[in-house]
């Protein structure tokens, strides 16, 4: 008969959690590596002030002891973490030279819009980050962008939305012409 014993309770909810790990898990474009989860692993036990990924369990009536790890909680809340099937982790992976066709393709798209300069009280910023300052777009253009892609690769190749392709594209950018000052 398993013991009840007293878990510290999370500061935070289980949507909350998984939303975390699909922000975290959609950085990788390919499928992680031991090395890779392990760190993820340690990164959330910091992060959430726990000693082991065993206290990662949020049924409160589970009394069953077993171990959980990163890679039980990925499979057991899939439909919890990544519902639009878009993290390379459960095998939904766009190849590189796909994505690095739409990177250029949107990098170019932006330095061909010439009101780039106009913008106006709409315009979209992205959330806060230093590096993304530049990348604004009111919401009729993200729309279009949005719909421009789609319509020539298909669909977003593993992104939300458009601004999130935008991000994206700017690191690669940014990436690309410092690996070629090298």
């Amino acid at each position: 008969m398993p013991t009840n014993r007293s878990r510290p309770k999370l500061s935070v909810t289980l949507k909350q959690f998984c939303l975390y790990l699909f922000e975290i898990l959609i950085k990788y474009e390919t499928a992680l590596t031991v090395k890779q989860f392990l760190q993820i692993e340690n990164h959330l036990c910091t992060k959430y002030s726990v000693d082991s990924s065993a206290m990662f369990k949020f049924d409160a009536n589970n009394t069953d002891d077993s171990s959980v790890n990163l890679v039980s909680f990925l499979d057991v809340h899939q439909m919890l973490i990544d519902p639009n099937r878009e993290l390379s982790v459960y095998g939904y992976n766009v190849p590189i030279t796909d994505r690095r066709e739409l990177f250029e393709f949107v990098n170019q798209l932006i330095e061909s819009n010439s009101d780039r300069q106009d913008m106006s009280q709409q315009a979209i910023q992205s959330d806060g980050d230093p590096n993304d300052e530049d990348i604004q777009l009111t919401a009729d253009n993200l729309t279009i962008l949005e719909k421009v892609v789609i319509r020539k690769f298909g669909g977003l190749l593993g992104f939300r939305t458009g601004i999130n392709i935008l991000r994206k594209s700017k690191q690669s950018y940014i990436k690309d012409v410092f690996s070629i000052i090298r």
